[in-house]
C-alpha cells in the first residue's frame, strides 16, 4: 500500500513541478534510480539477514527508515516551499530547457 501512495505522490509532483520539455527525462531518472536501488536493497538485505538474523535486520532497517523519513521531511519542508509553480497557468512564462 505504501508503494502505491508513494507512486501517486511522486507522479503528482512530477506532473505539476516539471516542465513539459524535460518531463520524460525526469520520469526515466526517477524510475531507473528506483529500480536500481531496489536491486541494491535486495542484496544488502540478504547480506544483513545472513549476518545479523532476520529479526535484527528488520528492526535496524525499520528504525533507520523512520529516522531517514524524519530527517528528510525536515530538510525538504523548507525546500518545497521555495519550488516555483509550473502549473498550466504559469507554464506560459517558463522557458523550456534546451536539449543537446
Amino acid at each position: 500500500m505504501a508503494g502505491g501512495l508513494l507512486n501517486a505522490a511522486a507522479g503528482a509532483l512530477l506532473m505539476t513541478r516539471t516542465v513539459d520539455a524535460v518531463r520524460g527525462r525526469v520520469l526515466a531518472a526517477l524510475t531507473g534510480s528506483g529500480r536500481a536501488f531496489s536491486i541494491v536493497a535486495l542484496v544488502l538485505g540478504g547480506l544483513a539477514g545472513s549476518a545479523l538474523g532476520a529479526r535484527t535486520t528488520f528492526v535496524v532497517t525499520g528504525g533507520s527508515s523512520v529516522l531517514a523519513a524524519v530527517v528528510l521531511a525536515a530538510a525538504l519542508r523548507s525546500r518545497l516551499r521555495r519550488v516555483p509553480d509550473v502549473s498550466p497557468a504559469a507554464k506560459d512564462s517558463v522557458q523550456a530547457v534546451p536539449t543537446h
